[in-house]
């Protein structure tokens, strides 16, 4: 659990500086239409400003394509790391015989599940609210860059009212009433059914 939380942070870190990477190419893009607008008028300084703004969006468009191949590679690490805690779970089964305690180890792989979904939640969302206030600095600079800015769904809310939010020292709504449910249930409650982080993952 700690090594998918440790990958969550860095996944929505490269997300946040891919879609920051995104903003800054639209304005780049808004650079570089002005200045073929201008050359087209015979301006004398648009050709330097039009290869400046050519360099930025190359740079920038390498930057994000890298970047976005990082991405790729971490989510093959998480879905790697989810099938890993189906499999412990299936060992519990299998190996724990005393149905009491095969039932308090599901709630605490449960637990676990929920506090790294709660990491996730709220990584996203710091991460968005940053995300948010660039996009309003740039609009605010230049309204023409509004057009171009990036959909941001780095922070997207869980759309099942079951996928609560849990603090670490919590648990589970309604654990107590569930001590004495087989661990044919419990044992299953695995992050793709509990919580998915994330509808890619």
């Amino acid at each position: 659990f700690k090594d998918r939380a440790k990958l969550l942070r860095r996944l929505i870190e490269m997300e946040e500086q891919i879609y920051s990477s995104k903003i800054d190419l639209a304005v780049a893009g808004v650079r570089r239409r002005r200045a073929e607008a201008a050359q087209a008028t015979g301006s004398d300084d648009s050709e330097k400003d039009l290869e400046e703004a050519e360099a930025q969006e190359k740079e920038l468009t390498g930057d994000i394509s890298d970047r976005e191949h990082l991405v790729a590679g971490l989510l093959s690490k998480l879905r790697d790391n989810e099938e890993a805690t189906k499999d412990l779970q299936h060992v519990m089964k299998r190996k724990v015989l005393d149905t009491e305690h095969l039932d308090k180890l599901a709630m605490h792989v449960r637990n676990h599940i929920l506090e790294v979904q709660n990491i996730e939640l709220q990584l996203r969302d710091r991460a968005k609210e940053h995300l948010s206030e660039r996009i309003l600095t740039e609009v605010a600079r230049d309204t023409e860059v509004r057009a171009w800015l990036p959909k941001i769904e780095i922070a997207k809310r869980p759309p099942s009212a079951d996928r609560q939010l849990f603090t670490p020292s919590s648990k589970a709504p309604g654990a107590a009433a569930r001590r004495s449910v087989h661990m044919s249930n419990a044992a299953q409650l695995t992050s793709s059914r509990v919580f998915q982080l994330g509808s890619r993952l």
